[in-house]
């Protein structure tokens, strides 16, 4: 017997005149977040659970189909699916569609890739900071009593070779040692500059702390590294845009290096979005601080 009704956003364009979930019934509750075949139409697709009901109206002249299959309970995160929920009503875009973006594909290999570790363990030289930087710093980790959007986000400008980066690497350290299991987001316009970046916080923070997520990513590596953010295991995140749909388990800062980057927009496919006014919504979902670093103003 189906006790239960749930409510599933189908992993497909929807027209935005008609609701972007749809019910169908189960015989047990299914958790939020949980990845499910349900059938739409003629066709057996993908969907993600928002709610399970035990208590429903009974419609005598009203048919619920039934839910397919589980395929993984609680596969994405509640604070995922706000995100989604938030790229949906701003971009004018169908909720399925959005939320397509925070689903990867499951994969259970483990196929190594030169990029999900660095393997040159030198250390950067010690650098002496200036007063400006350090004034910097003290700014962006002081502690807030309680969040507010405009007093936690900052714009650090300086022109290439300015110091920046040192300001970010000091401001992560901090941060993250008094945020108990705390996770840092840092932004890349473009995967060319990726690897070089990720040799560089690996050098300053240690290679064992640093976690890449971006398009070009072997399935099975992809989905690994997807799954260590998701569990906590992953500390430092550096990736394109793509990686503000990671599921977060304790985001506490994010950096959008070169915010004044053109390429932080998607524009090949749906969703379209500004990857720097996303992460904005991001700070907010997780309470967290985010710097903007720019070369211009």
């Amino acid at each position: 017997m189906n006790k239960y009704i749930i409510n599933i956003v189908p992993l497909t364009k929807i027209p935005l005149y008609r609701d972007q979930s749809f019910y169908y019934l189960h015989k047990n509750e299914i958790p939020k977040g949980s990845l499910v075949k349900i059938p739409l139409g003629k066709r057996t697709i993908n969907g993600i659970v928002l709610e399970s009901k035990s208590d429903f109206p009974r419609l005598g002249n009203i048919t619920l189909k039934k839910v397919t299959s589980i395929t993984e309970e609680n596969f994405v995160t509640s604070d995922q699916i706000k995100l989604a929920q938030f790229i949906s009503k701003y971009y004018f875009v169908s909720l399925g569609i959005a939320l397509k973006m925070f689903v990867p594909q499951i994969s259970s290999t483990r196929k190594k890739n030169s990029e999900s570790r660095i393997m040159n363990h030198e250390s950067l030289k010690k650098i002496t900071l200036t007063a400006e930087q350090i004034s910097a710093i003290q700014e962006i980790t002081k502690t807030s009593t309680s969040y507010k959007l405009q007093a936690t986000s900052y714009l650090l400008f300086g022109p290439a070779s300015a110091g920046k980066t040192q300001v970010y690497f000091e401001s992560v350290k901090e941060i993250l040692k008094n945020k108990k299991n705390g996770q840092a987001l840092i932004l890349l316009p473009e995967l060319t500059i990726t690897a070089q970046e990720i040799e560089r916080y690996g050098k300053f923070f240690g290679t064992d702390k640093i976690t890449v997520l971006h398009s070009k990513l072997s399935k099975g590596q992809y989905f690994k590294n997807w799954s260590a953010i998701k569990n906590g295991e992953a500390q430092i995140i550096i990736g394109t845009r793509q990686a503000i749909s990671a599921p977060f388990k304790n985001l506490s800062i994010i950096i959008v290096d070169e915010e004044q980057d053109i390429s932080f927009k998607q524009w090949e496919m749906n969703p379209h979005y500004d990857a720097r006014f996303v992460a904005q919504e991001l700070a907010k979902i997780h309470k967290a601080k985010i710097i903007f670093g720019s070369a211009t103003l």
